[in-house]
């Protein structure tokens, strides 16, 4: 079974491999997992692999990226239908803590795992950023500084992580989370 139906447009082999990547990190975690453990989990051979990848870095990277991409467009879908864009705040953090909570495999990869690839947790988070930039810039309400963003997607990501590291139920952080980037976006007087 492929996990993530985005994986089914790259051909069956590697999307395969892109699966058996995502599930054996979040298995075993990013430094233990192996080519081995990809190509086994995968049913395919080592060559087929290397015909597809040339590391399991470049495995993992385009997995994650492309997990992100299915996991974003879960959230885009649940502002649809938002009367304004504080509504829209709330229902897709509903949506990101729910597609957390309902793929503990994909939240340990997301959340967890990709710390140990610098430049795939700073793409996450800058999507992530990006995300709200869009949103505030739609709704006409003033976008704060980039890096205010930044720091709003990693701190929203890392408050998941600990609360799954802790075996805590991600979907008492709605309101925290919610409230968070809603202050960011209109914030209180004086503060």
């Amino acid at each position: 079974m492929v996990r993530h139906p985005g994986f089914l447009a790259v051909g069956p082999a590697r999307a395969r491999l892109l699966n058996a990547a995502v599930e054996a990190v979040g298995e075993r975690g990013y430094v233990a997992t192996t080519v081995a453990d990809v190509v086994r989990r995968a049913r395919v051979s080592r060559g087929t692999f290397y015909a597809e990848f040339a590391s399991k870095e470049e495995c993992f990277g385009e997995a994650f990226l492309l997990g992100c991409e299915v996991f974003e467009a879960r959230l885009a879908r649940a502002v649809l239908s938002a009367a304004d864009w504080s509504e829209g705040v709330r229902f897709a953090t509903r949506a990101y803590l729910r597609g957390l909570a309902e793929d503990r495999c994909w939240a340990r990869v997301y959340l967890l795992e990709a710390w140990h690839v610098p430049d795939l947790r700073d793409a996450a988070a800058g999507r992530l950023a990006e995300r709200y930039r869009a949103g505030l810039a739609r709704a006409g309400l003033p976008v704060p500084d980039g890096e205010v963003l930044y720091l709003l997607a990693i701190g929203t990501a890392e408050t998941a992580a600990r609360a799954l590291r802790e075996g805590r139920d991600l979907a008492a952080l709605e309101e925290p989370l919610a409230d968070a980037a809603l202050r960011v976006a209109v914030p209180v007087d004086g503060l």
